[in-house]
C-alpha cells in the first residue's frame, strides 16, 4: 500500500498545531532504517503522565484493505495501538478497537489487521518505551500491506 501523506497526531498537546516532530514523519517512511520519526523526550515511559498517547497519522488517499502492518524501531518495551478509519478526532473513545496492538514492542513488530479498511492508520503511541535508556519512540521505518 502507499502512504500518501504522514502527519503526526497529539490531540492532547498544548502546541495548537497539535503535532510532535511534525519535522520527522517523513523519516518513518523513506527506506532507510538509519533514520526516524521520534517522539519528545519524556520522563516516564507514559509520557510522563501529560497525556495518554501520541500518534502518526498514514493517510492512503482512499479507502483499502489493510491486512499488515510492519514496524522496525529503535526502541524496545513500546506499546503501539493501530487504528484504520477515515477520521480520527480528539477524542479516543470514539476510534473504536484497535485492528492490531503491539505490547512490549521489539525494534520490530508484524501485526495482522484482519483485512481491516479505511483510508487512515494511525500508529497510536500509549508507552513510550525505551530508546537506549531515554523514555522516547523511534520509528524507524512502517510498512502497510
Amino acid at each position: 500500500l502507499t502512504v500518501e501523506s504522514l502527519t503526526s497526531f497529539d490531540p492532547q498537546s498544548k502546541d495548537p498545531d497539535k503535532q510532535e516532530k511534525e519535522n520527522l514523519v517523513s523519516l518513518a517512511t523513506d527506506g532507510d532504517r538509519g533514520t526516524a520519526w521520534t517522539t519528545e523526550l519524556y520522563r516516564r515511559d507514559d509520557f510522563g503522565g501529560l497525556k495518554d498517547g501520541v500518534g502518526l497519522l498514514l493517510k492512503l488517499g482512499e479507502a483499502s484493505t489493510v491486512s499488515r502492518v510492519d514496524l522496525v524501531t529503535n526502541t524496545v518495551g513500546y506499546t503501539v495501538e493501530i487504528y484504520v478509519g477515515d477520521t480520527f478526532g480528539p477524542d479516543s473513545a470514539t476510534w473504536g478497537e484497535p485492528a492490531g496492538v503491539v505490547s512490549e514492542g521489539q525494534t520490530s513488530a508484524s501485526v495482522d489487521l484482519s483485512g481491516a479498511k479505511g483510508s487512515t492508520v494511525l500508529l497510536w503511541v500509549r508507552d513510550t518505551g525505551l530508546t537506549g535508556q531515554k523514555f522516547r519512540f523511534e520509528l524507524a521505518e512502517v510498512t502497510l500491506h
